[in-house]
């Protein structure tokens, strides 16, 4: 995505070189190819008359170039934040694929089962994931809070970011201000799920198998 950015830019930022190079060329083609019997004074005339109208044009061309610049470092910058965000999933995965690999991160807040510890790092990706979409301006505030309420119906869902929030504000206190805002939206919602009452047990996510022939 941050490639196809860069190459859509990759021709205004030509064409703006092109322009002003041409400015600045212009008096020494003049000089080279202009006619022997032309009247320089009437040229210096015109040419003071282009002068000034070049001028708001070699400043609209650096600033085109500036902001083509600066757009390029942005899409830079979030194309490296994607790819760590991408090494650090892929960590995430193989701790989850084999459970040994959990003692290499840091130990739970609170003791805990393997099991949940393995649930807390499912959990761990699912936000991660909002937070992306977030932080790229692909969701709002409104749908984080709906999705971050849905999560915390579960009891796994709710304990998990009372027992992880502080980590993330942690993190997000040293990142954006738009890191910030995720943790307060997902604070909102722990807040607003307990007004609701207490959390659905585990237990009772789903029904137990029925008989052959039934509905699993």
């Amino acid at each position: 995505m941050a490639t196809s950015k860069l190459l859509r830019w990759a021709p205004w930022a030509a064409v703006t070189a092109a322009l002003l190079a041409l400015t600045i060329l212009t008096p020494f083609i003049l000089n080279r190819w202009a006619p022997g019997g032309l009247k320089w004074d009437r040229l210096a005339d015109i040419s003071q008359t282009y002068s000034a109208l070049s001028a708001p044009l070699s400043g609209a061309a650096l600033i085109a170039v500036a902001w083509s610049l600066i757009m390029q470092a942005r899409q830079m910058r979030i194309a490296n934040g994607n790819e760590f965000r991408a090494g650090h999933r892929e960590l995430m995965m193989q701790a989850l694929q084999d459970p040994s690999l959990q003692e290499c991160w840091e130990p739970p807040v609170i003791p805990t089962t393997r099991e949940r510890a393995r649930q807390y790092t499912y959990i761990n990706l699912i936000i991660s994931g909002w937070r992306v979409d977030y932080l790229n301006g692909a969701s709002t505030d409104a749908s984080v809070l709906v999705w971050a309420q849905t999560l915390m119906r579960g009891e796994i869902g709710r304990e998990f970011w009372r027992t992880r929030r502080a980590g993330w504000h942690a993190t997000a206190s040293a990142l954006s201000r738009k890191d910030r805002k995720f943790v307060t939206l997902l604070d909102r919602a722990l807040e607003s799920s307990d007004r609701v009452g207490p959390p659905t047990p585990v237990q009772e996510y789903y029904l137990p198998r029925s008989g052959s022939g039934g509905p699993q």
